[in-house]
């Protein structure tokens, strides 16, 4: 054990400057500590730092000779010591190494909600003291020694050895977010403190964080995406079939930072679904889908006005439409009637948001087929139309590639162009002689 020189001149003597009677009394409490040091000295000698302490304690504060009526703290209390025997200047132990002291800080904790918060504190030389944990914020005793203070069932102590007292706090909450100390009962009281920090993952608040929206085209609109978390979150937005944001200054972005995206003077290029996604490092990264619907009125896009045909063709017309609400859209024939689908005629619709494609296939064309055809759309904010002109065309020589012929009857004749394609025409019954005598001069050719 090792041990230092401690010198009486550590405390502080005090004596009357009344004469002799007060110099008897200070020569009595001078003996007195004196004889306490000695018995210091014993305890040392025999490892017994409990009782050193006692008296140490007990002759610092006990015995200050306070009664005295003038007292004067010499400035020098050295200047004595050679009325001391030298035999009687002990070497002792001091009396701080025996004292509980901390082994480490405190760690500052960060947990995720609803997870477990451990402490940990390591008391060296704990001794007779006791270990107690309190909240600073609130100041709540939480624990003393091995006993739960605290009504909050869940707050838990463990030790391992007398020597590491642990807090647990389970299933944390954001109220638990703050400052915690390990305390020691010595006097003065010694003790050390450590931060909790919380964290949550985001999360989207459904108000006010905006639905879908329905707007009227060439409008402006703001969406709202609310999102709360420790550490606070960050809100980017992007489109969900991806494509770019046209930001306010006409700048095309993949995503746009902000917990609000503004668009001016919306159109129908806006429209679709936009993600807002919340992250603040904490997983997991959550998100909300906001649809925006844009209305106007329909238009119709035709990519052929002119088509020619001749009689017994297979023509197939497009329209092209745009338009929300979806409009309603139909073909009308050259004399105004609504087409449907039967032997003559074949309409399909494919849809893909707000367009739409409208074909109308003519299996095969008639005389009464020659003339505008109608493409219309209309919805509840207007109705549009597009118009296709269907022209005769008359077949003026046999097709260069006829192999062979079947034998005409009145209603048809067919030829066979090449191997793999075959051409079926309607018979004309006044020109079937010229045809005839056509195809048997190309075989002789």
């Amino acid at each position: 054990m090792s041990t230092g020189t401690m010198y009486l001149s550590s405390w502080k003597w005090s004596s009357s400057a009344s004469g002799c009677k007060d110099n008897n009394r200070t020569s009595l409490v001078l003996a007195w500590q004196l004889f306490l040091v000695l018995v210091v000295s014993w305890t040392s000698a025999h490892n017994d730092p409990a009782t050193e302490n006692n008296i140490m304690s007990y002759a610092t504060k006990k015995l200050d000779p306070k009664p005295f009526h003038k007292t004067h703290v010499f400035e020098d209390p050295k200047q004595y010591m050679h009325s001391i025997p030298r035999a009687w200047l002990i070497s002792a132990t001091p009396i701080h190494k025996y004292l509980p002291r901390f082994g480490k800080p405190l760690n500052n904790l960060t947990v995720s909600v609803g997870r477990e918060a451990v402490f940990a504190c390591i008391v060296e030389n704990l001794g007779p003291y006791k270990v107690a944990w309190l909240r600073v914020d609130t100041q709540t005793i939480l624990t003393i020694s091995n006993h739960v203070i605290t009504k909050n069932h869940r707050i838990a102590v463990t030790h391992s050895g007398h020597r590491a007292w642990s807090l647990h706090i389970r299933d944390t909450r954001e109220a638990d977010r703050g400052w915690y100390m390990c305390q020691v009962n010595t006097d003065p009281m010694s003790s050390i403190t450590g931060f909790l920090e919380v964290v949550v993952p985001p999360d989207i608040l459904d108000y006010p964080t905006s639905t879908d929206m329905i707007v009227s085209e060439n409008s402006n609109v703001t969406l709202r995406c609310a999102a709360t978390g420790t550490p606070e979150p960050t809100v980017t937005w992007r489109r969900e079939a991806g494509g770019t944001i046209t930001t306010s200054n006409g700048q095309e972005v993949p995503s746009i930072e902000g917990p609000e995206l503004e668009i001016t003077r919306v159109n129908r290029l806006h429209m679709g679904a936009y993600l807002c996604i919340a992250s603040n490092g904490i997983p997991p990264s959550v998100s909300k889908r906001i649809v925006l619907i844009v209305h106007f009125p329909p238009m119709i896009r035709v990519e052929n006005q002119l088509f020619g045909a001749y009689e017994g063709q297979t023509l197939v017309l497009e329209c092209h439409s745009e338009g929300y609400p979806r409009p309603i859209m139909y073909w009308t024939k050259p004399n105004n009637e609504t087409v449907t689908n039967d032997g003559f005629y074949k309409v399909e619709t494919s849809v893909s948001g707000y367009e739409t494609l409208m074909k109308l296939s003519i299996r095969s064309v008639r005389l009464q087929d020659y003339g505008p055809f109608f493409c219309l759309a209309e919805n509840s904010l207007g109705r549009t139309d597009g118009k296709i002109k269907v022209y005769r065309e008359y077949m003026t020589h046999v097709p260069r590639y006829a192999d062979y012929i079947i034998p005409p009857t009145r209603e048809s004749i067919v030829f066979a162009i090449g191997i793999k394609n075959i051409v079926k025409i309607r018979y004309n019954i006044k020109r079937l002689e010229s045809w005839r005598l056509a195809v048997n001069e190309r075989k002789q050719n």
